[in-house]
């Protein structure tokens, strides 16, 4: 039985899909795999959720190389569902099995683990401890441990390691970046001590039962003297910061390991002077309700508190948020790790937590809503309001609340409802744009032609022909003659159609045109386009691996007839010419020559310089060598071609030219792409959409629109769910009215950011003209805050630029990096949720 039989058939293939849905088990073991592979394994099996997909190609083995750094540790800062994927233990040995591992790659296996909130999380990235017996540091260890783990445990573990008597008593002395060394509690989790996965350093101290312990300070101080080690240079910087006098409020914040999203958002509500004079008044305390099932004990409230009057003691030029950020994981296991996470989605949870620990309703009492649409709006409104407020009264209702008019009409019976419901933050989207940017790599047909990078503008609604027409229009040729492809480690990953849709290339794929020959209507005359990929053969073994295929895959035109094998050889010569150190042909047959093409060839090179294989895409079957015992090779019965099929051929088969590593090294040249230069095009134009006001997105916000069927209203009097029409309107504004401007946009199969400047008033923004209340209070505002968002999806840095309340002066605040600012300076492209006050509230 061949290695392509081992696997079942496709349709039992997909089971293993539906194993990716099953729930996390306490102890069980997931792993994870890179998502550009899911992707084409799902491609494979034709689960895809893209229209229009076709590609055959077999998915090949298991491939994490983009997971890893060179010393096979994991990279930091990965995201689950962009970079990679978890499958539990079943799936994983089901793939393997099936696919295989690629070259000698290590499983990334992960347990998944309890936090104290009783919450399961797969652990992707355990906490890595540097751990030694002295503040020096020297010599030290690395252990992982779980976020799960006790310091009791950790204490028993580094017992063994660092061979301490069993007599002795120990105590252990943990450190965060950026902190001074503390004494921890054994009955504590490491998740209550820490917050990234790097840079944490732990010393275990022991001493005999006779003896006394010494004091921290003595310790480091004894270690200072041989070596000015870290964590007693952050001891010294703790001292110096206690005893600089600073303007209160411009304070920055430490970065504890990608939480920059976190210290942006700490920053706005720093400057909202409402809450700094609340908490600095220390009236949380007073109104802290602890026994709400909905809060968090009132620790989020307090955590929050303690924060604000360090940032406004005037004594700290940076602060580390530590004691916030555990706090913050420890009821919300989405921020418990140290990833990249949005600042919009901090805030509303921060917003929410804040309000439920100092809610001022103790016993909330219950309330009915009834549908009463014939009624004035004032009515509705005001008793939507005094609903609201005998559930909710707390210094955030007081200043961020605001009420909004929902009005939902069915498109059948015309059944009319209208509600008035709080929020709490305005998300405003923004006109998209009609062009999109797309980066791809151009490949002309002749090998003696350069390869270019073009950066193309395209319709955001257009297709793959669309595309190919705006590369026909940079290139000078016809868009009919151009091939798009997605290409993945040296081999092509899938190819489009001309009616594909733009929706199905994401920013990070890398994406190939192909010029390709144009052909006569007939089908006798239209020759074989046939892929054909590069591998590093190993000298030892000609196992295939998709670790050892490299350059530029490109196509091959043969003729529908017997090839002898220096045709074909001929053939692939002359598209290997752009990255391979070849002699010309001037013409000549190289392989019948007696010229110093020939002696070239023979004298450096085995097996006719490279051997060619041909290898099937939809199996694991290893490549099969071409051997011409005939003389003439019959491609179109090689590749399975029927005589009269009428499209010109890219299909399951693949040519595959094995080099040997020297040979590689020898012939093989990586040249360069560079971006071609088109003066006659503006790409300054082409990356900017026309300017974006606050009223753009504004009214959008309050235009009319069609529900999709994923959020059908149900009607109550037909009885069943409507894709109805709904507007919003602005009734009543809140003290401090926060702007969130939705730069992310998310369809089916693409997640883009708009990047677009959007002019937003610094001063007097008139709200008047959107609020359908009568008497219009608190309709005019001066902005406060501005949190930032710089980069792309998935990743980028947050920075705040805030309005100190005391001096009235702008401050840049970017994580502990602090700087005043002009008034000029503030907004950017880069504003991303915006904090305004009222001027009354002033």
């Amino acid at each position: 039985m061949g290695e392509e039989d081992q696997a079942p058939a496709q349709d039992v293939q997909k089971e293993v899909l539906t194993d990716l849905q099953k729930s996390l088990v306490l102890g069980e073991t997931w792993y994870l795999i890179d998502a550009a592979w899911m992707k084409s394994l799902k491609l494979y099996l034709g689960n895809s959720e893209g229209p229009g997909r076709h590609s055959h190609f077999h998915p090949g083995p298991i491939d994490n190389r983009n997971l890893c750094n060179s010393d096979n540790t994991l990279k930091s800062n990965l995201s689950d569902g962009t970079d990679y994927e978890l499958v539990p233990e079943e799936a994983w040995n089901k793939l393997v099995e099936w696919y295989g591992l690629s070259g000698n790659q290590t499983p990334i296996a992960r347990q998944v683990a309890q936090l104290s909130n009783k919450h399961l999380i797969v652990e992707v990235y355990p906490v890595r401890l540097r751990c030694s017996t002295n503040f020096s540091m020297d010599p030290d260890i690395f252990v992982l441990f779980s976020r799960t783990t006790t310091l009791k445990s950790i204490d028993e573990v580094l017992r063994i390691k660092f061979v301490i008597d069993e007599n002795s008593e120990t105590r252990l002395w943990l450190n965060s970046p950026g902190g001074t060394p503390e004494l921890v509690d054994m009955d504590k989790l490491l998740s209550d001590v820490v917050v990234g996965p790097e840079g944490n350093c732990c010393v275990i101290e022991s001493k005999n039962p006779n003896s006394k312990w010494k004091d921290r300070d003595e310790l480091v101080k004894k270690n200072q003297s041989n070596n000015e080690n870290e964590l007693s240079s952050y001891s010294n910087a703790k001292v110096l910061r206690m005893t600089t006098t600073n303007q209160p409020g411009v304070c920055g914040l430490t970065n504890l390991g990608n939480t920059c999203f976190m210290n942006s958002v700490l920053q706005c509500m720093s400057n909202c002077p409402p809450i700094t004079e609340y908490f600095l008044a220390r009236r949380h305390l007073e109104e802290l309700n602890k026994v709400n099932p909905l809060g968090m004990r009132g620790e989020i409230a307090v955590a929050f508190g303690n924060l604000i009057e360090t940032m406004w003691s005037g004594k700290n030029l940076y602060e580390r948020p530590m004691q916030f950020k555990i706090q913050l994981g420890k009821f919300n296991p989405v921020f418990s790790g140290c990833q990249q996470h949005d600042s919009q989605e901090l805030l509303t949870f921060l917003l929410d937590g804040l309000h439920e620990d100092l809610n001022r309703i103790k016993q909330k009492p219950y309330t009915t809503i009834t549908d009463d649409s014939d009624r004035e709006d004032k009515i509705l409104a005001q008793e939507a309001w005094d609903r609201h407020r005998k559930r909710n009264d707390s210094i955030i209702v007081d200043t961020f609340h605001g009420l909004l008019k929902s009005r939902v009409v069915c498109p059948d019976c015309k059944k009319l409802s209208v509600t008035f419901d709080p929020f709490c933050n305005l998300s405003l989207p923004l006109p998209q744009k009609k062009e999109r940017l797309i980066t791809i790599t151009f490949i002309p047909f002749e090998g003696s032609k350069q390869i270019f990078k073009y950066r193309i503008s395209i319709p955001r609604q257009g297709t793959i022909k669309d595309l190919c027409f705006e590369v026909a229009q940079r290139t000078s040729t016809d868009p009919n003659t151009l091939m798009v492809a997605e290409m993945y480690h040296s081999h092509f990953h899938q190819f489009y159609s001309s009616e594909d849709t733009l929706d199905a290339i994401h920013d990070r794929d890398q994406i190939y045109v192909y010029e390709v020959p144009s052909v006569t209507n007939a089908t006798a005359n239209k020759p074989l386009l046939i892929p054909v990929c590069l591998w590093e053969v190993n000298e030892n073994s000609e196992r295939f691996d998709n670790n050892q295929l490299f350059g530029i895959p490109f196509f091959v035109n043969c003729p529908r007839q017997l090839l002898s094998e220096n045709d074909l050889r001929n053939i692939l010569l002359d598209k290997m010419q752009r990255h391979f150190n070849i002699p010309a042909l001037n013409g000549h047959n190289m392989m019948d020559t007696d010229n110093g093409s020939a002696d070239f060839i023979h004298k450096t090179m085995k097996d006719n310089w490279f051997r060619i294989y041909m290898k099937n895409t939809t199996t694991r079957a290893p490549p099969t060598l071409l051997e011409f015992k005939k003389n003439k090779l019959d491609l179109m019965d090689l590749f399975e071609v029927d005589d009269d099929e009428d499209e010109t051929y890219v299909g399951r088969n693949i040519l595959l030219l094995g080099f040997s590593k020297e040979l590689k090294r020898d012939v093989y040249i990586e040249k360069n792409i560079e971006f071609f230069n088109d003066k006659s095009f503006n790409y300054r134009a082409s990356r900017e959409m026309e300017k974006i006001t606050m009223n753009d997105c504004l009214n959008l916000f309050t235009t009319c629109e069609k529900l999709g069927a994923d959020d059908a209203w149900y009607c109550p009097t037909c009885k069943k769910h409507q894709r109805a029409t709904k507007k919003f309107d602005l009734w009543d504004l809140p003290k401090i009215l926060i702007v969130h401007l939705k730069r992310f946009s998310y369809t089916r199969l693409l997640r883009d950011k708009i990047d677009a400047m959007v002019d937003c008033p610094l001063k007097n923004l008139d709200m008047s003209q959107y609020l359908i209340k009568g008497d219009r209070p608190q309709s005019v505002y001066n902005l406060i805050g501005v949190c930032n968002h710089f980069g792309g999806m998935g990743g980028g840095h947050y920075t705040a630029s805030c309005k100190n309340k005391d001096t009235g002066e702008w401050y840049y605040f970017d994580d502990s990096h602090v700087d005043r600012t002009s008034e000029d300076r503030v907004l950017t492209k880069a504003a991303y949720v915006l904090f305004y006050m009222a001027t009354d509230a002033q």
